[in-house]
């Protein structure tokens, strides 16, 4: 017996030890293998359903740093640049934490895609 729950499995497979804490299994309909984290064991059907759901919310909380950390940079004006004359060897240095924010940006919104569309934060003035 297996049910969907936010682009998880969640199957009910016993193991024949004395010990219950590991009846209820899940994983990602995209699971990849070690190291990926999407799957994990728990003693009950709502202790997974918990399980995925903080899951999810790790991931939209990375998923809001990541959309202000790139909405920073463009404030900042780190996506734009005039060649031209342009010697200033800091730039590239600027640049790369606003382009690791977008790898993470487009990680977190692929891992996303199984759930609700995610929320864009809102930032302060």
């Amino acid at each position: 017996m297996s049910r969907n729950y936010r682009g998880f499995t969640i199957g009910h497979d016993p193991p024949p030890v004395p010990s219950r804490a590991a009846d209820w299994q899940y994983v990602h309909d995209d699971y990849d293998g070690p190291p990926d984290d999407r799957h994990g064991h728990a003693a009950s059907e709502q202790a997974c359903r918990d399980e995925i759901d903080a899951w999810h919310d790790e991931q939209r909380a990375e998923l809001d740093a990541a959309i202000v950390k790139v909405l920073d940079g463009f404030d900042e004006g780190v996506f734009v640049r005039n060649i031209d004359g342009d010697t200033e060897p800091g730039w590239a240095v600027k640049l790369s934490p606003y382009l690791a924010a977008i790898g993470v940006l487009a990680r977190a919104v692929e891992d996303l895609r199984s759930s609700s569309e995610p929320t864009v934060p809102k930032r302060q003035a």
